[in-house]
């Protein structure tokens, strides 16, 4: 729809959902002020696009809510058309219908490949000449009001974004004051990976795996705090076993298990 530079940030990697709005944006802005220059108070536009979540906005009924993503620019678009006096007809075309046979796409298709194909060498020739093609933190017409947590733009600004940017700091210096990673490791974990990965994994195996960081699961040095045995030592290695240890013990049947492991994980994330 537009290069991505010149989307108002943040945009994350593939985040074509809100090129596309800040496309639609751009074309709404456009239109209202040349029926302002010209006082139009009527008509029809056609508007076609590719991604049917970018198109939402022009239905009837349709409210923004702060849960949904990219709420600046949803919320930018939605006022704009309200504002708007010339009906709105919104088209969804699909998209790379040139890779298909070439007489059996509607014309609106055919300007979506054209549109893209530009876009693309728009992108390119920027690529080539600019140090740098990180999108701008710009403020959007209409756009109502905004969240920050430092430099960056909170979008969406739902309960879930708030809670997490609140207490996440909280709980990693937790973390980091219980030993659980060094302190200078806090920068460098993905903890959006993490928040996205533990809902992909069954509830049984995300209870273990919170047990387990938390050190709140049957080894050595936790049944002994429990009173359930008198020491903590390895039953393979004797060396004291937290939750740490059951990753590093050397044993020779705990190491083969390992091994075995690790290789099967590098296998995935290459081929991944």
């Amino acid at each position: 729809m537009l290069g991505y530079n010149r989307v108002p940030g943040p945009v994350e990697e593939g985040d074509s959902h809100r090129c596309e709005l800040a496309g639609l944006c751009a074309i709404v802005t456009t239109v209202n002020c040349l029926w302002r220059l010209h006082s139009i108070n009527s008509g029809l536009i056609t508007i076609a696009c590719d991604n049917t979540s970018a198109l939402k906005p022009t239905a009837v009924d349709y409210l923004p809510h702060p849960r949904q993503k990219n709420l600046d620019l949803i919320q930018a678009l939605w006022r704009s058309l309200q504002e708007s006096p010339v009906t709105w007809k919104p088209v969804h075309v699909y998209g790379h219908q040139d890779r298909k046979v070439k007489d059996s796409h509607c014309r609106l298709a055919s300007l979506n490949c054209q549109m893209d194909a530009l876009a693309k060498q728009y992108w390119a020739y920027l690529f080539k000449r600019l140090p740098s093609l990180a999108s701008p933190h710009l403020s959007i017409h209409n756009e109502g009001w905004t969240l920050w947590s430092g430099p960056s733009k909170i979008t969406p600004p739902s309960r879930p974004t708030l809670c997490g940017l609140i207490m996440d700091p909280v709980t990693q210096m937790w973390w980091a004051r219980h030993k659980r990673f060094p302190l200078e490791a806090k920068e460098t974990i993905d903890w959006k990976a993490c928040l996205e990965g533990m809902p992909a994994l069954k509830p049984s195996r995300r209870r273990w795996i919170t047990k387990h960081a938390s050190a709140n699961c049957d080894v050595g040095t936790t049944l002994v705090k429990w009173k359930y045995q008198d020491d903590d030592k390895c039953p393979r290695c004797n060396a004291s076993k937290d939750t740490a240890h059951v990753l590093r013990c050397q044993a020779k049947g705990a190491n083969e298990v390992s091994s075995e492991s690790m290789a099967k994980l590098t296998t995935y994330l290459v081929e991944s």
